[in-house]
């Protein structure tokens, strides 16, 4: 599950240019406030949309019912979701993020908070769909995978991170969901306790 994440600043965005090419920043001078801030669900965030352009746009997807929002999008299952499949292959994006958050629980009590991100770069990329609301806006939300092993102990989900070599795969719908979900992500992963311990 991935309910929290920090975008990165605006030197890293800029940055990432650099990592994929031809991504084009189609950001705002009023949108720049919304960098190197804690991002959660219902906020407006960077996106790198299937055009390759990255836009801020809001995180979440309003469910079908009118309540509450749908802000992961469980791998399993997805390519035949009713709700997911129209827009798995046509509208996937990529998030850029410093790292992300998860909480730790004991007897359904949040015990820990843990900041989750790459040793070795300030920039990770989650996987995620795009798709228009009722009132023609453009949201987003997050696909999640088990845990791997090493973060499973902090929750039992964790964002699909995309390699940078297959980033642009993965955007024009060339390289499918499934072949993101077995490849082994190579990241060193930094677990830092917050200390919010409530005992």
């Amino acid at each position: 599950m991935c309910g929290r994440y920090t975008t990165n600043t605006e030197d890293e965005i800029l940055e990432i240019r650099d990592i994929v090419e031809d991504i084009k920043i189609k950001i705002s001078q009023d949108e720049y406030q919304f960098l190197g801030k804690e991002v959660y669900p219902s906020c407006l965030a960077p996106v790198i949309t299937k055009s390759k352009e990255l836009r801020v746009l809001k995180w979440g997807f309003k469910k079908w019912d009118g309540k509450g929002l749908i802000f992961n999008a469980r791998s399993e299952g997805i390519e035949t979701s009713k709700y997911f499949n129209p827009h798995v292959n046509e509208n996937r994006c990529l998030i850029p993020a410093k790292l992300y958050f998860e909480w730790e629980k004991e007897d359904g009590k949040v015990i820990d908070k843990y900041q989750i991100k790459d040793a070795n770069s300030e920039l990770i990329l989650m996987a995620g769909i795009v798709k228009k609301n009722d009132e023609g806006q453009e949201e987003y939300t997050i696909i999640t995978k088990a845990a791997e092993e090493e973060l499973s102990f902090i929750h039992e989900r964790m964002p699909v991170i995309v390699d940078y070599d297959k980033a642009i795969r993965w955007l024009d719908g060339t390289i499918p969901v499934e072949e993101i979900l077995k490849n082994q992500i190579v990241m060193n992963y930094q677990v830092t306790e917050k200390k919010v311990r409530a005992v």
